[in-house]
């Protein structure tokens, strides 16, 4: 039975080589753009709620 191989061994070095492109630092600030907006922007949001809500109360009590 003849053996299959299914991992390329170019794998390797089209990874290698996409990692020494221009491409490379584009996609990996694209990523950590998409990652800051959707965990760092929300969690900001959430505390100016928080914040807000806390500033209410006070004024119901005072």
């Amino acid at each position: 039975m003849p053996v299959i191989n299914l991992k390329p061994d170019n794998l390797n070095e089209k990874n290698r080589k996409f990692a020494q492109s221009e491409l490379f630092p584009a996609v990996v600030f694209l990523l950590g753009a998409i990652v800051f907006t959707r965990f760092g922007l929300n969690r900001s949001e959430h505390k100016i709620i928080q914040d807000e809500l806390l500033r209410r109360k006070r004024m119901k009590e005072a």
